[in-house]
């Protein structure tokens, strides 16, 4: 153990190293394994030391770089917001939140329990991510809205469903298109790429495999003005392919793609997507049309997931996630949706997860809409 003690305190327009002295601002003293917070006003007698556990935050077990990482990103947050942060609580929050978003001790403690999956703290893009950065890229939500209607299929077609189904093996042709795993970055549109993915993949299955272009996520994510995420600014209009509109249109430029951008638009059938409310209605629709798009709560155990069947373990709600669903199976009794993320392959199990079926709500919000051909 070390000793690393770092006071912040406002003043003159500039934060500065203070010992003892009362000024207005945060004094934030990191003594071995303990990280206090005071609230300095002017004029007045400085308070007692609050340590954050007396705040209701746990004791954190760490290794030494998850260490300074945690310090060293609140050190630097709380510089950057420290005009925002007046209270102890707030001051604790963030702390809280700048803390390393998977931590070895965390991922053992999981694995530990012999759950259903397996953990790992080994994620390529959270390795130097706190938990505040991955709360930004959930921006999806679980609300059903009037418009949505139900789709059922007739009960003689939901009979003898299979107990396994992988939409990549079912529609040969579109296997490329509907395994791809794309990379949101860390903007919080997740539900662009979720819906575009879907719709992506039924384009191609509806054309018999001849459309095996990307679609773009980014032009959703700008121009629909109602959902939470990037850009959002609002227009009218199609999905036009990624290589004419790519995510990150500065630099992914495809100047080989003549398509013009208004010839390179993609619509819908109808106006509202469809809404699956029982199990093996969504199973019948994806054997049917392809994959559906699907939003669920995410906890802070979820972004340790390797493999297995992903049930929650350990930690709290960090936010609403949307993906896309593409099968479903069984493994070791358990029942799970077979799906694919937007965290890029260096993620979970090469992109994708498995998670049970009815697990943090993902069975709650499950469409799918019809592509215009």
């Amino acid at each position: 153990r070390y000793q690393r003690p770092v006071n912040l305190a406002l003043s003159g327009g500039g934060v500065r190293e203070v010992w003892g002295r009362c000024c207005r601002g945060l004094i934030v003293d990191r003594i071995v394994d303990e990280l206090s917070i005071t609230l300095i006003k002017y004029g007045g007698p400085c308070p007692s030391v609050v340590p954050l556990r007396d705040l209701g935050l746990w004791r954190l077990v760490y290794t030494p770089e998850e260490e300074a990482q945690h310090f060293d990103r609140f050190e630097e947050d709380l510089r950057s917001q420290l005009k925002s942060i007046s209270t102890e609580a707030a001051a604790a929050k963030l702390y809280d939140e700048t803390r390393p978003a998977i931590m070895k001790s965390f991922v053992d403690e999981i694995n530990s329990m012999q759950t259903t999956w397996t953990a790992s703290a080994e994620q390529g893009r959270f390795r130097t991510m706190a938990l505040r950065d991955i709360k930004r890229l959930c921006g999806s939500f679980l609300n059903r809205t009037e418009n949505l209607k139900e789709k059922v299929y007739p009960p003689e077609e939901l009979r003898n469903l299979p107990a396994s189904f992988d939409a990549r093996d079912r529609f040969k042709d579109c296997a490329g298109v509907i395994g791809h795993v794309r990379d949101q970055s860390d903007c919080g549109s997740c539900w662009a790429f979720a819906t575009t993915e879907a719709y992506n993949d039924r384009l191609c299955i509806k054309t018999g495999g001849k459309f095996t272009k990307l679609l773009s996520p980014g032009h959703m994510a700008s121009c629909c003005s109602i959902f939470h995420g990037c850009l959002s600014f609002g227009c009218s209009g199609g999905f036009p392919a990624g290589y004419q509109s790519p995510y990150c249109s500065t630099s992914c430029r495809n100047s080989k793609y003549s398509t013009t951008f208004d010839k390179d638009r993609h619509y819908v059938e109808e106006r509202y997507p469809h809404w699956f409310l029982k199990t093996s209605s969504v199973k019948k629709e994806i054997m049917t049309n392809g994959p559906v798009s699907a939003a669920y709560i995410v906890y802070e155990d979820f972004m340790s997931y390797k493999s297995g069947v992903y049930k929650h373990t350990k930690g709290s709600i960090v936010g609403l996630h949307a993906v896309k669903i593409i099968g479903w199976g069984e493994e070791n009794g358990e029942e799970y949706w077979l799906v694919v993320n937007s965290w890029n392959e260096d993620w979970g199990d090469h992109g994708l997860f498995k998670i049970a079926l009815g697990q943090c709500g993902i069975d709650y919000l499950i469409l799918g809409s019809t592509p215009r051909v």
